[in-house]
């Protein structure tokens, strides 16, 4: 979170008038980095010194979670009143002047620091007598940053100065350099020169004084902007409602009228507050959607790689394809030379037989096959060739077709606002560009219905689903997530997956033909698979159990009956 030193100085003066004078009652630690000071009515104080949403603020919230309190909080600030509440001279840090009585009435006093600077904010209690460090909500040793350590015990250094000139104190020679180094873009050369601005007020003062980018600098318009420079920050033009505005893709709490800079006023607050809560709900969220945006993004790539690959594949079978003829003509002069072939040979020169001139051709051979296996090989790889290339030139447009949606829908992921991301990402799961979250309806049901895992999914020719595992332990997780009356499938006496037929709460057994589907599956997916016939036991879950201290995957069932089937796949389960 960036708040500006004049959204800053305008809080200040809503905090003076808040909480000055107050007694802290109790304190709350939200969070590792989030101090809440309690007093006897709210609102609260929030000190947050979260290096993405860092801020010193009003509050009434109630915490859904309490950590314990520090002991330099119930030591020095519990029970202590707020003196005063300063801001320090353009720079984003607040101070809290706090007094707290002795049981013996002795007086001790301590600043209550809260650094408002981005990832850098930090809440600090220092010692008022000898200006040490009492405690800190993050603590910072040598090994973070040699120069500026922030441990108990230690002296209190501030934060590093940026050794910028003052607005009251700032030369037009200054101002004119700052405008020359980034002619592109002036504002944001100007915000960095200038101790307290920001590049929402440098637009503001720029287009007051009539400087625009590209345009050549006048000696009167550098007064003229000095001057209203220095004058801005003499008298801040506050607004009554201070308003969070949209600049481009960012997020700003506006505290200062600003009539001539382009931005979208997104809400207006009655409090700075009530805007800076608004602020850290809008950043968080958005935090949220850029995450979110990550994740897909990582995953689409990962499916445009694996497109991209398969593309290449293609290709590479296509060219295969093209060697048909070539295959067959290889093919059926071996097999007029049969003679000449023995094995062992690495290659053979034959005539050719389509030649009238008699012509040699080189052919390359398998060394451990026999004469006539090389011919047949070469006639089954054009024949395959011939046949596959019709296929393969549907599946080299659809994956093309996937390529160029999949870096349409990355290109337009970072377009797409924070509303829109739902119904962005079920979109891409109808597609097919990724799998059902847990965080979609498709998702919800999938990890209900699968114990949080993900098996293959089939479904019989009369409506029955079944379930595949993929691994010991998924089979582990697999069958005992499954219902008591579910059917559990095995293939008898040699490692493979467990298969479960859902039986979604029908009464009675399931048919023969849905027993025998499901056991194929079984068997596929099996060290049988390539058997011509493999028995499969099948039983009720309720007999299956595992036995203590088994290896993954390894159960034992009771009461278990047999089918012989063609090991085989059935339809997949429409995702």
């Amino acid at each position: 979170m960036n708040l500006s030193y004049l959204t800053l100085k305008r809080l200040t003066q809503e905090l003076d008038l808040a909480v000055k004078g107050k007694q802290v009652k109790s304190a709350v630690m939200l969070n590792a980095h989030d101090l809440l000071l309690r007093f006897e009515k709210p609102p609260g104080l929030l000190l947050s010194a979260s290096p993405t949403l860092g801020r010193i603020t009003l509050t009434s919230q109630i915490p859904l979670d309490e950590l314990d309190v520090p002991g330099w909080v119930q030591k020095h600030v519990i029970y202590s009143t707020i003196e005063a509440v300063t801001l320090l001279p353009y720079e984003r840090v607040v101070e809290l002047t706090l007094t707290r009585r002795d049981r013996l009435g002795g007086k001790s006093s301590c600043r209550l620091i809260s650094e408002v600077m981005g990832r850098y904010s930090n809440t600090i209690l220092v010692s008022v007598t000898n200006n040490r460090i009492l405690g800190a909500c993050r603590r910072i040793g040598k090994r973070v940053n040699r120069q500026r350590q922030v441990q108990p015990g230690r002296p209190y250094v501030g934060p590093p100065p940026l050794n910028r000139p003052l607005p009251e104190e700032v030369t037009e020679g200054q101002i004119k350099s700052a405008l020359m180094e980034n002619p592109e873009n002036p504002s944001e050369s100007l915000a960095r020169s200038v101790a307290g601005l920001d590049s929402l007020v440098s637009s503001e003062l720029l287009e007051q004084a009539g400087i625009q980018e590209g345009q050549p600098l006048q000696p009167a318009t550098i007064s003229n902007l000095r001057r209203d420079l220095e004058s801005f920050f003499d008298s801040p033009p506050y607004m009554d409602k201070p308003s969070i505005v949209r600049v481009g893709k960012r997020f700003i709490l506006c505290t200062v009228d600003l009539p001539r800079t382009n931005h979208e006023v997104v809400k207006p607050f009655d409090s700075v507050s009530a805007g800076i809560e608004g602020l850290a709900e809008i950043e968080l969220a958005e935090g949220a959607s850029q995450s979110r945006k990550g994740e897909i993004e990582k995953e689409l790539r990962q499916v445009l790689t694996g497109t991209q690959r398969k593309i290449a594949k293609i290709n590479s079978d296509i060219e295969e394809a093209d060697n048909a003829d070539l295959y067959e003509q290889y093919g059926n002069i071996l097999m007029a030379n049969l003679h000449l072939v023995k094995i062992g040979m690495e290659s053979v020169t034959l005539p050719d037989i389509y030649n009238a001139d008699s012509t040699q051709v080189k052919i390359p051979l398998e060394i451990k096959r026999p004469p006539n296996e090389n011919a047949r090989s070469y006639l089954k790889k054009s024949r395959k060739a011939a046949k596959g290339r019709p296929i393969l030139e549907r599946r080299l447009e659809k994956s093309k077709s996937d390529e160029a949606g999949l870096k349409s829908d990355i290109q337009r992921l970072q377009e797409i606002s924070q509303d829109e991301l739902a119904e962005f990402q079920s979109a891409l799961v109808d597609k097919g560009f990724l799998r059902p979250g847990k965080k979609t309806e498709a998702g919800k049901k999938r990890q209900a219905e699968a114990g949080g895992i993900h098996p293959r999914r089939y479904r019989t020719s009369d409506g029955w689903s079944v379930l595949v595992g993929r691994s010991n332990s998924e089979n582990d997780r697999l069958t005992a997530g499954a219902a008591r009356e579910d059917i559990f499938l095995h293939a008898q006496g040699c490692p493979g997956s467990h298969v479960i037929l859902k039986t979604g709460g029908r009464w009675g057994a399931p048919p023969k033909n849905t027993l025998e589907e499901a056991a194929r599956l079984a068997a596929y997916w099996s060290k049988a698979r390539n058997s011509r016939t493999v028995p499969v036991n099948y039983t009720e879950v309720r007999h299956v159990n595992k036995p203590r201290g088994a290896a993954p995957g390894l159960v034992r069932i009771r009461n278990e009956k047999t089918l012989f089937v063609t090991p085989g796949e059935i339809s997949k389960e429409q995702e």
